[in-house]
């Protein structure tokens, strides 16, 4: 089942195991809820709070050098925002 959520402005996240990801998909559906997206993500236990700004601007532009390579589909960081 749903282990956890969020609410971002007009949906709701449901977190669950990868395992019953699509035991719960299939619960929502049958009760008519809409899904805008299922899949597997990586959300870290714990945030890292980058304060130089120097060293978090660095860790964006490596991240998003990482991102515009053509063989990466999708990049996690624990770096906080």
């Amino acid at each position: 089942g749903v282990e956890d959520f969020e609410e971002e402005d007009d949906a709701v996240v449901l977190y669950t195991d990868p395992s019953q990801l699509q035991n719960v998909k299939k619960t929502l559906d049958g009760q008519g809820i809409g899904i805008a997206e299922a899949g597997i993500i990586y959300k870290p236990l714990a945030l890292m709070e980058v304060s130089d700004e120097s060293q978090k601007q660095k860790a964006v532009e490596l991240l998003e050098k990482i991102e515009d390579h053509d063989d990466v589909q999708k990049i996690y960081t624990n770096i906080s925002s």
